[in-house]
């Protein structure tokens, strides 16, 4: 069994959905195992490692997952009568899983903690302004196409924080949350992000409400 004891140590709950760094991400608990991780990582910050599964289910299955996930601070919890509890979790630091075992009952994994690489800070702060402006774009046709005019939210000024704010706000596949989580420098986050933000905006000229941009609504307030 891999040991406690560090913070190299984490206790993994395997998410068909990707956590950002700085995001929040509300959770059901009712899992006896899950319920079981909580009891024992009462009062731990982080509480456990968010990683998307790759094969299985995330009921019941020894998941297979990929390798880089986000530890999760929980920042809420209503316990419920029945045991089962709903959390609200924020993302912090990224890792990288190196081994694990499930022999507690849920996945432990001893992993490597990933830096917030900027990459060059010119064109990183270059394409941060890209992305920004791209996202506001897109809000802003989204919102004429629908006759409800949104107001995006305020975005982070640091290029790292600013990646992960817009790609939590699209709707993506979960695989290319998981890339974009998953790159090395902020510089390529963003690099990958400019593209696919002026692409939904061309659909939605093009063909109307994309199916990229479903979600939308409920990502802003109205004005």
């Amino acid at each position: 069994m891999i040991g406690d004891g560090d913070d190299r140590i984490l206790p993994i709950f395997p998410l068909g959905t990707v956590l950002f760094p700085g995001m929040t991400l509300p959770l059901h608990i009712f899992e006896p195992r899950y319920r079981r991780l909580l009891r024992d990582r009462a009062n731990r910050d982080p509480a456990f490692g968010v990683v998307l599964t790759r094969h299985g289910s995330e009921v019941g299955d020894e998941t297979e997952t990929f390798e880089v996930g986000t530890a999760a601070t929980v920042t809420g919890i209503l316990a419920l009568p029945d045991g089962r509890a709903d959390i609200v979790v924020r993302g912090g630091r990224r890792f990288r899983i190196l081994a694990s075992d499930w022999r507690s009952g849920y996945m432990v994994a001893s992993v490597a903690w990933l830096d917030e690489e900027r990459g060059e800070p010119a064109q990183a702060a270059a394409l941060a302004e890209q992305a920004a402006r791209a996202f506001r774009r897109l809000v802003h046709d989204f919102g004429r196409a629908t006759n409800r005019p949104l107001q995006p939210p305020p975005l982070p000024r640091d290029p790292a924080a600013l990646a992960y704010a817009i790609a939590s706000a699209l709707p993506l596949e979960s695989w290319e949350r998981h890339d974009l989580l998953a790159a090395p420098t902020a510089l390529a986050r963003l690099a990958t992000l400019v593209p696919v933000l002026r692409r939904e905006r061309q659909l939605l000229r093009e063909i109307g409400i994309s199916s990229a941009c479903r979600v939308l609504p409920a990502r802003f307030s109205t004005n």
